[in-house]
């Protein structure tokens, strides 16, 4: 069953050049009645600040998908390739 989540009442992290949204558990919001949905483990919505960034860091059995809602600046990939991210988009 779907659960409707207001944007307002998730968790939440402010790192300064980070704001994120949880949907589910993850780092220091810790929800065990909400930890995903089947293989789906991490849902972010997350608000970078311009010219900053995650360093680089690896991710083990599991893909990620970024979908750009609004973008400033290019996004530096895994292969170290620069793009300029288009809005609504997927990478």
């Amino acid at each position: 069953m779907i659960e409707l989540r207001p944007f307002a009442k998730l968790g939440a992290a402010d790192h300064g050049w980070l704001k994120a949204r949880h949907h589910f558990s993850f780092g220091s919001h810790y929800d065990p009645g909400n930890m995903g949905h089947g293989s789906l483990r991490v849902w972010n919505d997350d608000e970078i600040a311009p010219n900053s960034g995650f360093p680089a860091h690896p991710h083990a059995n599991m893909e990620i998908i970024t979908y750009v809602r609004e973008a400033r600046s290019p996004i530096r990939t895994v292969s170290a390739t620069r793009a300029a991210p288009k809005r609504a988009t997927c990478r």
